[in-house]
């Protein structure tokens, strides 16, 4: 591998994302590995600029949205709903976690738990 060090002159001429991409290939490093990462850090800034648009139009419509995520503990739904909710104005958004469903709620239909907090 070519030496990757950066020297001052390298770091003034990297102002973005894409300057620093192109550094590293320059120097032959491998990006392979992180592209991934890097692939999906641009797909999740995209989809958050369009919920805030998509929260903007519904303000402006008086719609309303409703969102359930549902799955088993450690599931991701925690981590999935702080990259959802990130940039979304608080005042208009709300996150509420229901509990375990009790006996009673069990031998309801199944939406009943969530229509309680609509």
């Amino acid at each position: 591998m070519a030496n990757t060090l950066f020297t001052n002159q390298n770091l003034k001429s990297i102002k973005s994302h894409k300057d620093l991409v192109n550094f590293l290939n320059d120097k032959e490093v491998d990006l392979a590995p992180n592209m991934v990462k890097l692939e999906y850090e641009e797909q999740l800034a995209f989809l958050q600029q369009e919920l805030l648009r998509l929260q903007d139009w519904v303000r402006k419509n008086k719609k309303r949205v409703v969102i359930i995520f549902e799955g088993r503990d450690a599931a991701g739904k925690g981590g999935a709903i702080r990259r959802f909710k990130r940039f979304l104005n608080t005042r208009a958004a709300r996150v509420v976690a229901l509990g375990k469903p009790s006996e009673e709620d069990k031998g309801q239909w199944y939406f009943r738990r969530h229509m309680k907090e609509l």
